[in-house]
């Protein structure tokens, strides 16, 4: 049975809007998966099961959500269906973030690697996705991807590769949630989406966190103008920090949403933001006995969809942040495998809307002969035109 969904949209339909506050859509779309699992099972690499010791629950989008998933293999583990992020496969790996727009690079679901002064390019290369990617750093499109899985050694990041033994635990393996995909059918015009759910981490002590709700659709029509000093919003949001022990996987952050404005004129000091939500962060692991605990981070959720028919502001569609890992271990690659979420997707609309034409309904005396008085009445109409042969015109 499907699972419904009401809300997350917010349309206006005026002459003018005048905001100098915040419309607001923000975190009302699609649902991340959510945290779940009591127990684990190690050297899991499916992409889909129905097992939630095998894996994090994958966030919602437009294939479904638990029902859907539940009925296509299972609701859990690293697969993102649709624009929906990966859930995170067991042991402790972590979720991916949602997708929306589509900023036309090709999709992996690996999300876009960073590289800065705490997270070298020398961890990088060493990782599965970088490998596959002709050794580059990935730059997909859609939601980032989640972090490696638990490792409970301290080995250098910049020298060992995820998966070999020394990292002992589940060897800080590569399978975390990947990206949610972005919507390559979207128009301004006539089809726009809810922001994917970031698929939850996997956890199995209480220390974990879900993955976070996409961004909702705001639709504003005016026949004049939007003026003002507001915002106009709808970002993902995004996954709270680890708690409990800090020993679990944890969230991807949800996909921005879209937002569709028509009018004839819109001030470029209007805020028009559809960013994706920031991925979340394991705190430092407090596991008794065990000073080199690691789990991971969560990937950034896509930017959304923004379409403006006219000049004015320039919209915000940035990719999440993906979290990090405060673990002892892992001081030297922070990110642990997380990547970014993409930018999102901006489109052209026009500033028309359907414009509604009653029926109206008259009634007549017809038949009637020549030279007769013709008599049209109806209760809804009070004005007309009407035109007959040879350049007849009547009016009221």
């Amino acid at each position: 049975m499907t699972n419904y969904r009401f809300g997350g949209l917010v349309v206006v339909h005026a002459a003018n809007i005048i905001n100098n506050g915040t419309i607001t859509a923000a975190g009302r779309g699609f649902r991340g998966g959510q945290l779940g699992g009591a127990v684990f099972t190690y050297s899991i690499t499916d992409y889909v099961s129905s097992l939630p010791i095998n894996g994090g629950e994958k966030g919602e989008g437009i294939f479904g959500y638990q029902p859907e998933y539940d009925l296509n293999g299972g609701r859990y583990c690293r697969g993102a269906p649709a624009n929906g992020g990966g859930g995170g496969n067991s042991v402790n790996s972590s979720g991916g973030g949602g997708g929306n727009g589509d900023n036309s690079n090709t999709w992996t679901g690996q999300g876009v690697m960073i590289v800065n002064v705490s997270n070298p390019l020398a961890a990088w290369m060493l990782d599965p996705g970088y490998i596959a990617n002709s050794n580059a750093l990935t730059n997909s499109s859609g939601g980032g991807r989640g972090g490696h899985s638990w490792s409970h050694a301290n080995g250098n990041a910049l020298l060992d590769a995820p998966g070999v033994g020394l990292w002992m635990g589940d060897l800080r393996r590569e399978v975390g949630g990947l990206g949610g995909r972005p919507l390559n059918n979207i128009n301004a015009e006539t089809r726009i989406y809810f922001g994917g759910g970031g698929g939850s981490g996997h956890a199995n002590d209480n220390g974990g966190t879900a993955g976070s709700t996409g961004g909702g659709i705001v639709y504003l029509v005016t026949t004049s103008a939007i003026t003002g000093t507001g915002s106009i919003v709808s970002n993902g949001n995004a996954v709270p920090m680890s708690g409990g022990c800090h020993c679990d996987g944890v969230g991807g952050g949800g996909a921005g949403g879209s937002i569709v404005i028509k009018t004839p004129a819109i001030v470029a000091s209007q805020n028009v933001m559809v960013n994706g939500g920031n991925g979340g962060s394991q705190l430092t692991p407090a596991f008794p006995g065990n000073p080199f605990e690691s789990e991971s981070a969560g990937g950034g959720g896509g930017g959304g969809f923004v379409a403006v028919s006219a000049v004015g502001p320039v919209p915000a569609l940035n990719g999440g942040l993906n979290g990090n890992t405060l673990s002892n271990s892992l001081t030297e690659f922070p990110f642990n495998g997380a990547t970014q979420g993409s930018t999102g997707q901006t489109g052209t609309v026009t500033s028309s809307f359907v414009t509604y034409v009653p029926t109206i309904t008259l009634t007549s005396n017809s038949p009637v002969c020549s030279g007769s008085i013709l008599s049209f009445t109806s209760a809804a109409a009070t004005s007309y035109t009407w035109t007959g042969p040879n350049g007849f015109s009547s009016f009221i």
